[in-house]
């Protein structure tokens, strides 16, 4: 069975360029000829499908058809993120110098951290934490992380409301220490959600059925 191969990758960009600016003119001069109308708007279709397959795949990073092209775009927004947090930090080490605001720290063991004074990056105080040699600084943005501890007998309550799927994670007439939990999924992202959420459940259980911890070490087994 023949399998396309990535346009990326069998494609010259340049030479495809080229060959869109030929057949633009080939339409202008069809158009200009009082040619078939049907056929020019056709070319110029064609083109601006194929122009904005070009963008889409600068976009992705030219992604090899094997590759997952959400989790790729995830990646790169992940990048820009801490990009955009490595530079909002440096304003923000600007400002400490003069009082007016708080140093910046480091993400893993809050320790103040300073900009290099030559090239990029931050200089971390010598310490113990493991990310001495390559700090990041941590988002000074509000944040926080809730931990509900789930009885065994309760199960997972699910229900649409509006654009979101609502999964309550106690029952509907209890609450634990008079907290109920429930996470709202945007339906669009549902079921790639459940997808892995799924596949991390299924791991984890595996790796407990071997012995292993979270990170596929041996646990220590004691007496």
């Amino acid at each position: 069975m023949f399998e396309p191969r990535s346009v990326t990758v069998t494609v010259d960009r340049r030479r495809l360029i080229e060959v869109l600016d030929i057949v633009g003119d080939a339409a202008g001069a069809l158009e200009r000829l009082n040619g078939d109308p049907d056929l020019v708007l056709a070319l110029r279709f064609a083109i601006a499908e194929v122009a904005a397959d070009l963008d889409a795949a600068d976009l992705i990073g030219a992604l090899d058809t094997s590759d997952d092209p959400v989790q790729a775009l995830e990646h790169r927004l992940s990048e820009l993120e801490q990009a955009h947090v490595d530079q909002r930090e440096r304003h923000h080490a600007g400002l400490a110098a003069f009082g007016a605001a708080v140093p910046v720290t480091c993400h893993h063991c809050g320790v103040p951290i300073r900009t290099r004074f030559v090239g990029t990056g931050w200089a971390h105080p010598r310490t113990d934490c493991p990310y001495a040699k390559n700090p990041r600084p941590a988002d000074r943005r509000a944040s926080a992380e809730v931990i509900v501890r789930v009885a065994p007998e309760h199960e997972p309550v699910v229900r649409r409301s509006g654009g979101d799927l609502l999964v309550s994670l106690t029952q509907p007439d209890y609450q634990l220490a008079g907290v109920k939990l429930v996470v709202a999924v945007p339906l669009a992202a549902a079921r790639r959600w459940a997808i892995r959420l799924a596949s991390g459940i299924g791991q984890s259980l595996a790796a407990a059925e071997r012995g292993e911890n979270e990170y596929g070490e041996p646990l220590n087994q004691a007496g």
